[in-house]
């Protein structure tokens, strides 16, 4: 069977999304060091890093911010939550690839990739 890939430009409601985008682009977000996007990867990149904030894993809330995206989840309706993070990337001059990369394994799930910004930066599959 092939993968299969939906855009969906506009996803929320207009006003849902101020509110998602009021917080998550807050100043007040906390955001955490990871010291890697591709945990794998074979060469030495000094962009290999990110900031991420994780809501939702192991069966179990992580966040005290999980609610904000309670009508993101309701529109989606999965059937269950394997994992909820989202990630910050720094600026750089260029666009940087990173290597391809799988983020959950053992497990047959379907992953949803909500853009909360226009940064002019890209997702290969």
């Amino acid at each position: 069977m092939k993968n299969k890939i939906n855009i969906i430009d506009n996803f929320l409601p207009k006003e849902e999304f101020l509110k998602l985008n009021t917080i998550l682009m807050s100043d007040m977000m906390p955001w955490f060091f990871n010291d890697h996007k591709v945990f794998d990867t074979k060469k030495e990149d000094l962009n290999n890093y990110q900031f991420v904030h994780i809501f939702y894993q192991n069966y179990q809330t992580w966040s005290n911010h999980y609610d904000c995206l309670l009508s993101l989840i309701n529109k989606i309706k999965p059937n269950a939550l394997v994992r909820i993070k989202i990630n910050l990337s720094s600026v750089t001059k260029t666009n940087i690839k990173s290597d391809f990369h799988t983020d959950i394994t053992g497990v047959k799930c379907t992953t949803a990739i909500f853009y909360i910004n226009s940064n002019n930066g890209f997702t290969e599959f």
